[in-house]
């Protein structure tokens, strides 16, 4: 995938796996982050994973795309390495940005 190496540097290495089956029309990365994150994570365009409940990891050897299932976009690197909780807002939040700029087309004030 090609935004996997960015998302290594971006995330220093930490784990990322994407779903097809994230959200109903679309899929979803998921970056993991120490426990402790998801009881005040609060970043506009993200979600937590509720506290305790299951989560469907991919197995740590799945590093492609599959038709079904999840799979490591950034694999695990070892144990206890994960994403900066600072690094991820700040990568979301540059995403949720991209996403309102305009496209340059109708109304960009050049009358």
């Amino acid at each position: 995938m090609k935004c996997a190496p960015p998302l290594a540097e971006s995330l220093e290495g930490g784990p990322v796996f994407y779903s097809r089956d994230g959200f109903p029309d679309q899929g979803s990365y998921t970056a993991l982050v120490p426990p402790s994150v998801a009881m005040t994570w609060q970043v506009e365009g993200s979600m937590s994973h509720p506290y305790r409940a299951l989560l469907l990891v991919p197995a740590p050897d799945v590093i492609e795309p599959q038709k079904a299932g999840p799979w490591w976009v950034v694999p695990l690197d070892g144990p206890g390495l994960l994403c900066p909780p600072d690094r991820l807002a700040a990568l979301v939040s540059l995403g949720v940005a991209a996403t309102r700029e305009p496209t340059g087309e109708e109304g960009d004030g050049d009358a």
